[in-house]
């Protein structure tokens, strides 16, 4: 093994909190009623797959307008206030770091979000690659931001780990043939989850120690 990707909200930060209540509250500006399961179901989309999921739950919206509405709310909160760092995240990429490893962020947030929250945390220097959901033209569950993260690189998707804590990004690092390590956030892992994972940690502290040379 010789990269480790990592997703970043809820697995980074604690900001996937922040998304799902933007969307859960989204529809009332149009009249409608709150949808608890829009926030999980959208968790780790973009672009298409986004658009398709909004679609299904709102077909009498505009989903593009919804999605860029929803989008911009939620880079508006995150610009303006920090979300805190999860525990570990320091200490498992100063090992990961210090072991040789590539790294790079796999997100569904815009590329301004990611630089920003890196900076923040004095994280920029560690990742050799960042790559957006608009950076690719099918974002999570589809395998493509993995991919071409794994490219960036330069490692072959196989030679990967995948970090993630959503079951989006799970589906999508299984697909690239990357190999899952799941830390949840806000969905506790489903049977699927546990199949296609080689591990499910509280923490990610917890990682240090299943990660070697």
């Amino acid at each position: 093994m010789k990269g480790v990707i990592f997703d970043m909200d809820g697995t980074m930060f604690d900001s996937e909190k922040i998304w799902r209540d933007m969307w859960q509250h989204l529809p009332e500006e149009y009249g409608l009623e709150q949808d608890p399961t829009l926030g999980p179901d959208v968790c780790g989309t973009t672009g298409i797959e986004m658009r398709s999921i909004i679609k299904r739950h709102f077909p009498d919206l505009d989903e593009y307008e919804l999605t860029m509405r929803g989008r911009k709310r939620y880079h508006d909160r995150i610009t303006k206030a920090q979300p805190e760092e999860k525990p570990g995240l320091h200490e498992l990429i100063s090992h990961l770091k210090n072991l040789g490893y590539h790294l790079a962020i796999a997100s569904g947030s815009d590329q301004d979000v990611i630089r920003l929250n890196l900076k923040r945390a004095n994280l920029s220097s560690f990742f050799e690659a960042t790559i957006s959901g608009n950076d690719v033209v099918h974002g999570k569950p589809a395998p493509d931001i993995f991919l071409e993260s794994a490219r960036q690189i330069g490692c072959n998707p196989e030679e990967c780990y995948v970090i993630e804590d959503g079951e989006n990004g799970i589906r999508a690092a299984f697909a690239a043939g990357c190999t899952p390590i799941m830390v949840p956030d806000t969905t506790p892992p489903t049977e699927e989850m546990r199949k296609m994972c080689s591990g499910i940690y509280e923490t990610l502290f917890d990682i240090i120690p299943v990660i070697h040379e």
